[in-house]
């Protein structure tokens, strides 16, 4: 484009240039011949300038658009990074708490192999198991109970069902009898390895460890609704780090899905507990505060 407006500029001054050399010498026809000819040349160089223009407006175009991308590309990166920041520190959270339940766990003695329960007790929890053989198995050379929460629990709920309350009231019984005096109660929950999806449940259960948590304190406060002391109840949840079997199967994961309730020593769960509960009764209830 540039090389034809540079010939049409070299034309219109060599037109130029021969009307002042032949003066007054050329015919008529020969000079209106020469000046349509400067008029087309004027067309064509006023015709390319604008050609010329609006490529440049296009050129400004096209570059804004190039730096608009760029920024919206570094935009995009600086997003990515910290995500991968993030999805880093997450990580390492998790691990910090499955080494922090882990530790946990391990400081719960296992009733089996610590201390025998009472002929009265245990013969008590057998019989409430053999009552109840869909839903509950009794070890017990372990002191633990263990509840099916596909029955207990509706479908992504941590409410237990209305139609199952008397059950775990029946077990508040046992545990308050006078065989089962000296025994504190810790209620933990367990689920399978399949992860939340739904987002209604997500939203009150980010994660299996949560749902876990969440239906061992519900079979808590059915157990103390039922007379069970507050002093003697404790809950953990390891979602799905704690299988009964491996999530192989659907029946597998099924076993998988379980609230255990150990009987376990009283105050055998952190030694200053004994001292600390006791000081508690007779001091003064704290003003409530706003959380």
């Amino acid at each position: 484009m540039n090389q034809r407006f540079a010939f049409v500029l070299r034309a219109s001054g060599a037109l130029a240039l021969l009307l002042f050399l032949t003066g007054g010498c050329v015919s008529l026809d020969k000079y209106r011949q020469l000046e349509f000819a400067e008029r087309n040349c004027q067309a064509e160089r006023e015709r390319l300038s604008g050609e010329l223009a609006t490529c440049q407006v296009q050129n400004r175009d096209l570059q804004n658009k190039i730096d608009e991308i760029q920024a919206d590309l570094t935009n995009k990166n600086q997003m990515i990074r910290a995500l991968q920041g993030d999805a880093q520190t997450a990580q390492q959270t998790m691990q910090q708490m499955v080494s922090a339940y882990e530790q946990l766990a391990n400081s719960i003695p296992r009733p089996g192999a610590t201390v025998a329960l009472p002929a009265e007790l245990d013969t008590a929890l057998k019989e409430f198991a053999a009552k109840y053989p869909d839903m509950v198995q009794y070890d017990s050379e372990r002191g633990v109970v263990k509840f099916g929460t596909d029955l207990l629990f509706d479908l992504g709920s941590a409410d237990v069902r209305s139609d199952k309350m008397d059950e775990l009231r029946e077990l508040a019984g046992i545990i308050t009898s006078p065989a089962a005096q000296g025994f504190d109660v810790v209620v933990v929950g367990h689920t399978d390895n399949l992860p939340i999806v739904k987002a209604a449940t997500k939203a009150k259960f980010p994660t299996n460890w949560h749902l876990s948590a969440a239906r061992a304190i519900g079979v808590m406060d059915e157990l103390t609704n039922g007379g069970v002391s507050s002093e003697r109840v404790g809950i953990m949840g390891y979602g799905e780090f704690r299988p009964a079997v491996p999530n192989t199967s659907s029946e597998n994961r099924q076993q998988n899905r379980r609230v255990e309730v150990y009987l376990v020593p009283e105050y055998a769960v952190g030694a200053e507990a004994s001292e600390a509960a006791e000081a508690a009764k007779v001091q003064p209830a704290a003003p409530a505060v706003e959380k």
